[in-house]
């Protein structure tokens, strides 16, 4: 098979991946103002900031993963089994993805599971019990001669 061949069937093979995304770097070129407002860096490799400076910041971002480019990688290295263990790798990732994500779900069901079991009367509007530290307004006397107003000659206090 000619090269072109081997090469349109590897790109196929890629095409039918999942798309995935790896963390990578992108780069920002900051004036040396911004990077001391805005990042608040005053110094860089143990020299200060120049302010009309201009600086290159590493910023981490996801990157979709090329398939197409590590399968070629792989087959050049190993040859079919090259290929081969690199789909089955992507597929075993991609499986630990989603256990993880049910694991995740699943124990933000319990959670909210718990809070439900927790509400005693939801009725129709989901209002638990009141706390019974909690006293009602209705207990709260002004003392004598205030008018229950704070910061009054007389403060209202609990009875």
């Amino acid at each position: 098979m000619g090269k072109n061949k081997q090469l349109k069937k590897l790109r196929r093979i890629a095409e039918k991946l999942p798309e995935l995304e790896r963390n990578g770097k992108a780069y920002h070129i900051l004036k040396g103002v911004e990077v001391v407002e805005d990042l608040g860096i005053s110094e860089i490799q143990d020299k200060p900031v120049e302010l009309d400076g201009k600086y290159t910041i590493p910023v981490g971002q996801k990157v979709p993963i090329n398939h197409a480019r590590f399968i070629k990688k792989a087959f050049a290295k190993s040859g079919k089994q090259g290929v081969v263990a690199y789909v089955k790798g992507v597929n075993q990732y991609v499986q630990q993805l989603k256990e993880k994500h049910e694991q995740q779900e699943k124990k933000q069901s319990e959670e909210v599971q718990g809070v439900a079991e927790e509400v005693q009367d939801p009725g129709e509007r989901g209002v638990a019990d009141p706390d019974p530290e909690v006293r009602p307004l209705g207990d709260i006397q002004p003392i004598e001669g205030g008018h229950g107003v704070p910061g009054d000659e007389g403060d209202a206090q609990a009875v």
